[in-house]
C-alpha cells in the first residue's frame, strides 16, 4: 500500500516545476531544469519514489495525487504511467 506521504519528491515537482501552467510540449524542459537545481539526493528520491508508485499498481491513486498536486486530471492510465516513466527515465 502506499500513501501520499511517500511521495514528497513527485509531490514537489508537480507542485512546483509540472503545475497546472506548464504544459506537456514544456515537460522535458522542465526536467532539465530540475536536474541543473535540484542537488542529487532530491533527484535520486524522485526517481525512487516514481519507481515505488510505480510498483504499487494503484492507478486510481496516481490519478487522484497528480490531480490534487499536479491539478491535472488525466482520465487516460496510458498517459498517467507515460508520464511518470517520463520523468523517472529522464530525471
Amino acid at each position: 500500500m502506499i500513501d501520499e506521504k511517500q511521495l514528497n519528491k513527485l509531490r514537489y515537482f508537480l507542485e512546483c516545476y509540472f503545475n497546472v501552467s506548464a504544459d506537456y510540449s514544456e515537460l522535458d524542459s522542465l526536467i532539465k531544469e530540475y536536474k541543473k537545481i535540484e542537488n542529487r539526493e532530491y533527484i535520486e528520491d524522485l526517481k525512487e519514489e516514481i519507481k515505488l508508485a510505480l510498483l504499487a499498481n494503484n492507478i486510481e491513486f496516481l490519478r487522484g495525487f497528480i490531480k490534487k498536486y499536479g491539478m491535472r486530471n488525466i482520465k487516460n492510465d496510458d498517459k498517467i504511467i507515460w508520464l511518470l516513466n517520463n520523468i523517472r527515465d529522464n530525471i
